[in-house]
């Protein structure tokens, strides 16, 4: 990943060249002027105080004396001295820098080589390359010559119209160029994220990442997500980008074995910021607001981003001559200039700076993707806690992981240890400054600040081993299968996932009893699913899985129907906010979560033993959980707090439930196969679907309904990974595993402790004997 200064700025995503007032004593006598092509290229434009406030030093070849405070306009720095009244490019004397604008480095090529020149005799054909703000400018440019060198070209535009004509002037010059033009809008997080969705679509490889576009902007703008418009644009539009469209790269590159190359258009303005380099405050809160200092600090995350994900990544690249020339192979978290290796400020070869960026801006993109789950399968990605004396050594409590997650198996790895992060196979971005927060100190803006990261499975299509994905819906990962004469419980049937799973169920001939807290509601979901399946075997029964009286009813009442039962899922459930006891004295979570399943399991296991010896068709039990089984209490189940929920906290107290939920699997699936019975248990994670679960989180709930739509999966999808291990012959013999988006996957170690599985398995007994 290597970043190069910029060959124009501008004040449009798709313009090259502008024109800009200049400030300082001889604003009056320079005026406006476009700037003459100088190898530093961007814009200062500084008064003496703001100079000195910056501690910007200039780098101009003038010599020492004479140097004072400059002023710069765009596209090179005519040096004016507050002493003189004329500009250098006034001089009858070509400037030193004129030279070294024609002089070739050590690369063969200079500041006045073209792009055709660099990539002269390079035959990229196969390759595939995004580049931003290719409608006009150098993005155009950039473009045309990487269509003529043979690379499939995908322009992201702003405007679309102006996208098109574009490409039909390559294909006029060019007529064998594939070029392709997709809208996208760096300044909204949402467009971009609706560019990565189009861009999977095309089902393209991609080899080629050229981040070029930008925008230099004189008024103090806040983009559509509330950040000062210089930073989301320049940096966090293409930061988000990169994280969307890295999947996708590394998959081109493992199966090409053909290097492939980021490239993030900075500029030599990177100088030219804040005395702090990035000041993070400002992004938000735009007190402090200059706009050269803004757009310094947008060039310099621009670098600071190359060098992190570079560190990270160990082996990326940078616009044509590095993008395409090979002697750019192997070379990555470097500054380019005049298509020759540079050195940047010290500022942007601040390796702490640039972690410290790359957390801040995973921050804001995951905040933009607030998030719920299904009824049962609600993830919540809160900063996971960690004491401060044992958070290092990460065994005795945890690091908060900030990760940016797109495509990956398990979105979600927060509160794991380093060695937990290391093994999960669906781990792609992190930012690797761990912080630390004290033990019950949750908030809601920290929940939300992390929420929706595995929500980006949505984005696209990318199929795990079992050959489907979170995009799979329940009716294609089911597709074939005739499950006729089999008869299935599902717990919280009568809405979200579990309506849906009950629905496609009944369509692949399964008859299906749906347990239900209304049994109204349960009702209406059973007619909705004869109307369209007629053949559908449906019963509906009462049940609350927060009252253990309730449960043995249902047990009861199906048991009288006197039917076998082969597959058992629990879905239901609950997340609340308040600390509420349930009718038999427990923390209501818990007690719907898991001790209600918990006994439904127990009373119905004989019917299930029976079932399956008779038939010698495999039982399934299918327990719901979720990735918010990550986040919870030290020990992973706090015992004490089931029944005396002291210093109660919702999400904690949630995901001790869902953590319950795998290790109920776990200790289940033990005991069936030491029994020798034909019976598997497993729990999964349905992933992000807007339900009714916040329906007592009002907030949440409000932010859902407003923005749910463009970052979840469907319904549809939800149910899909319950759909495939309740019913799929690919997990026939599959038992007491984890599974999220219709594969295996790895919970956390918390879920896989033997031990703490069995204590809870006495501890649930103890419950429902007594």
């Amino acid at each position: 990943m290597t970043a190069t200064t910029g060959l124009a700025s501008s004040t449009s995503e798709e313009s090259q060249e502008t024109t800009i007032p200049l400030r300082g004593s001889f604003a009056g006598d320079v005026g406006r002027r476009r700037g003459s092509g100088c190898a530093d290229d961007e814009v200062s434009g500084l008064t003496e105080e703001e100079a000195a406030r910056s501690g910007f030093g200039c780098r101009c070849p003038c010599s020492p004396g004479a140097r004072r405070v400059h002023e710069c306009d765009l596209l090179g720095r005519a040096h004016v001295e507050l002493d003189v009244a004329n500009t250098i490019s006034q001089s009858s004397t070509p400037p030193m820098w004129f030279f070294n604008f024609n002089r070739n480095g050590p690369s063969g090529f200079s500041g006045a080589s073209t792009a055709e020149e660099v990539t002269a005799g390079v035959d990229a054909r196969g390759l595939v390359a995004v580049v931003t703000g290719a409608s006009s400018g150098i993005g155009l440019e950039t473009a045309r010559v990487l269509a003529l060198r043979g690379v499939r070209v995908v322009m992201a535009v702003r405007n679309v119209a102006a996208g098109h004509k574009a490409r039909e002037a390559i294909r006029a010059e060019i007529p064998g160029a594939i070029v392709h033009v997709l809208e996208m809008d760096l300044s909204s997080m949402d467009s971009v994220r609706r560019f990565a969705s189009e861009f999977d679509s095309l089902n393209l490889p991609l080899n080629v990442l050229i981040n070029n576009a930008g925008i230099l902007s004189k008024d103090c703008i806040r983009s559509i997500d509330g950040l000062e418009l210089h930073f989301a644009t320049n940096h966090i539009g293409h930061f988000l980008l990169i994280n969307l469209l890295l999947e996708n790269m590394k998959s081109t590159s493992r199966t090409t074995s053909v290097e492939g190359r980021i490239i993030n258009v900075s500029s030599s303005g990177h100088i030219l910021t804040y005395p702090e380099g990035i000041c993070f405050d400002n992004v938000k809160d735009l007190s402090r607001f200059s706009t050269y200092m803004a757009y310094g600090q947008s060039k310099l995350a621009n670098i600071l981003h190359s060098t992190e994900l570079a560190r990270i990544l160990k082996g990326a690249a940078t616009t044509c001559y590095v993008a395409l020339h090979p002697q750019v192979i192997g070379i990555s978290g470097k500054y380019f200039s005049n298509c020759n290796l540079e050195t940047p400020s010290s500022q942007a070869s601040n390796a702490e700076l640039a972690k410290k960026l790359w957390e801040f801006s995973s921050n804001i993109v995951s905040a933009a993707k607030l998030a719920t789950r299904n009824v049962s399968g609600l993830s919540f990605p809160a900063m996971a806690m960690a004491t401060t004396k044992g958070a290092r050594d990460g065994r005795k409590g945890w690091r908060r992981w900030n990760l940016e997650v797109h495509g990956t198996v398990d979105g979600e790895a927060i509160g794991r240890t380093e060695e937990e992060a290391r093994r999960c196979a669906g781990l792609r971005l992190q930012s690797l400054a761990n912080t630390t927060t004290p033990v019950g100190h949750y908030s809601l803006s920290s929940t939300l600040r992390q929420l929706g990261t595995e929500s980006a499975m949505c984005w696209f299509n990318r199929k795990g081993p079992s050959g489907f994905s979170g995009a799979s819906t329940a009716e294609e990962v089911t597709a074939g299968v005739d499950a006729r004469g089999l008869v299935a419980v599902i717990t919280g049937a009568s809405s979200g996932i579990g309506l849906e799973t009950a629905r496609v169920m009944a369509l692949r001939g399964v008859r299906v009893v749906m347990a239900v807290r209304n049994v109204a509601a349960g009702h209406r979901a059973s007619e909705a699913i004869r109307a369209e399946i007629p053949r559908a075997g449906i019963h509906v029964l009462e049940m609350d899985l927060s009252s253990m009286d309730s449960v043995r009813r249902f047990a009861t009442e199906f048991e009288a129907l006197n039917l076998p039962l082969n597959i058992l899922i629990n879905n239901a459930g609950i997340m609340t906010r308040n600390c509420t006891r349930s009718m038999d004295g427990l923390e209501l979570q818990f007690a719907t979560n898991h001790i209600g399943h918990f006994l439904l399991t127990n009373l119905l296991l004989e019917n299930m033993k029976r079932t399956s010896s008779e038939t010698g068709v495999e039982g399934r039990i299918v327990n719901v959980s979720s990735s918010a089984h990550f986040v919870t209490y030290p020990k992973g189940i706090c015992f004490d707090k089931v029944k005396e929920p002291s210093r109660f906290i919702s999400l904690i107290a949630y995901g001790q439930s869902k953590l319950a939920n795998i290790l109920h699997s776990t200790e289940l699936s033990r005991v069936l196969k030491e029994d020798g019975v034909n019976i598997s248990a497993n729990a999964v994670h349905p992933g992000v679907v807007t339900t009714n679960l916040f329906r007592h989180r009002t907030i949440i709930n409000a932010l859902v309904k407003s923005i749910g739509r463009f970052i979840h999966k469907t319904v549809e999808q939800g149910a899909a990974t319950t759909c495939y291990v309740a019913l799929h012959s690919q997990v026939t013999g599959i038992s007491g595993k984890y599974f999220s988006n219709c594969n295996l996957d790895t919970p956390s170690s918390q879920a896989s402790n033997a031990e703490l599985a069995n204590k809870l398995w006495e501890f649930s007994s103890k419950i429902v004997s007594s």
